[in-house]
C-alpha cells in the first residue's frame, strides 16, 4: 500500500526528520562520506577553480572529479534509500561495483549529469570565439539545463526503486508514475532545501576565499547535508508511488 499523501510542508518537515535519522543511523557511513566530500571540494578549489570554471582545461578536471566522487559515494545514496525504505540500517561502506544494483545507480547518475556536462563542454570550447557562438553555446546550456531539471523530477524515483532492487525499477515506469506530480516533487524540494541553501549562502560569504580549506570543509558539510536530504525526498516519493512502481506494467 501506498504511504499517505502528505502536504508540502509536511514533506519537507519529514525530509528533515529522516535525514536526521540517517546521520544517526548511518554514521559511519556518512563520516566516510564526508571525509570524501571535503576532499574532492579541496582538491576542486586548486584543479578547477571558480574563475576559470569555463576554461577547457579546469572543466575537464572538474568532469573527472565529479565522475570519481558519484562513483565514491554510490554506496552512501544506496544505504539512505534502503534504510528509509527497507529499515537496513549498515555501518560498513563497501564499493560494490561488479553488482547490477551499483551499476545500474551510477550509470543512471550519470546519464543525468550529461544534461549539464554535454552543453558546459561546448560553452568552453565557443568560449573564446565569436559572441554569436558563445550566446548560441549558453543559450543550449539553458535548454538542457531546463531538460535536466523536468527529466529528473520525472526519474526521482527511479533511484530508490533500484537501490531496493524493485522489479519495475526502469525508466519508462518512473517518468509514467511521477506524470502529473512533477510540481509537487519540485515544490518539495525546494521548500525542504531552503534552509541549507541559505546556510550554506552564508558561511561562503562569511569564510574568506584565502581559506581554501575551511571552505572545503563547510562545502563538504553541505554537500552531505544536501545529498541525504534529496535522497530522503526521492524515497518518500518512491514510498507514496510505491503501489505502482513495485509492479512489473
Amino acid at each position: 500500500m501506498a504511504a499517505p499523501r502528505l502536504s508540502i510542508m509536511q514533506a519537507s518537515v519529514r525530509a528533515w526528520r529522516d535525514t536526521i535519522e540517517v546521520l544517526g543511523a548511518l554514521a559511519t557511513p556518512a563520516s566516510i562520506v564526508l571525509a570524501i566530500s571535503i576532499a574532492f571540494a579541496f582538491l576542486q578549489h586548486f584543479i578547477a577553480p571558480a574563475e576559470k570554471a569555463l576554461q577547457s582545461g579546469p572543466l575537464l578536471a572538474s568532469f573527472i572529479i565529479i565522475c570519481g566522487q558519484a562513483f565514491l559515494l554510490t554506496p552512501y545514496l544506496i544505504a539512505i534509500h534502503r534504510f528509509i525504505i527497507l529499515g537496513e540500517a549498515t555501518t560498513r561502506y563497501e564499493i560494490t561495483a561488479s553488482t547490477h544494483r551499483f551499476q545500474l545507480f551510477f550509470l543512471w547518475s550519470m546519464a543525468l549529469s550529461m544534461f549539464y556536462w554535454v552543453p558546459a563542454f561546448l560553452i568552453a570550447a565557443f568560449f573564446a570565439k565569436t559572441d554569436v557562438l558563445f550566446l548560441m553555446a549558453t543559450l543550449l546550456l539553458l535548454a538542457f539545463t531546463i531538460a535536466a531539471l523536468i527529466i529528473t523530477v520525472r526519474l526521482i524515483i527511479l533511484f530508490p526503486a533500484i537501490a531496493v532492487d524493485a522489479p519495475g525499477a526502469t525508466w519508462a515506469n518512473a517518468m509514467a508514475h511521477t506524470k502529473g506530480n512533477v510540481w509537487r516533487i519540485l515544490f518539495i524540494s525546494m521548500v525542504a532545501a531552503l534552509p541549507a541553501f541559505a546556510g550554506m549562502t552564508v558561511l561562503l560569504l562569511i569564510v574568506p576565499k584565502t581559506w581554501p580549506l575551511v571552505s572545503a570543509i563547510l562545502e563538504g558539510a553541505m554537500s552531505v547535508l544536501l545529498m541525504t536530504l534529496a535522497i530522503a525526498i526521492a524515497s518518500r516519493l518512491y514510498e507514496q508511488l510505491g503501489d505502482r512502481v513495485n509492479r512489473k506494467d
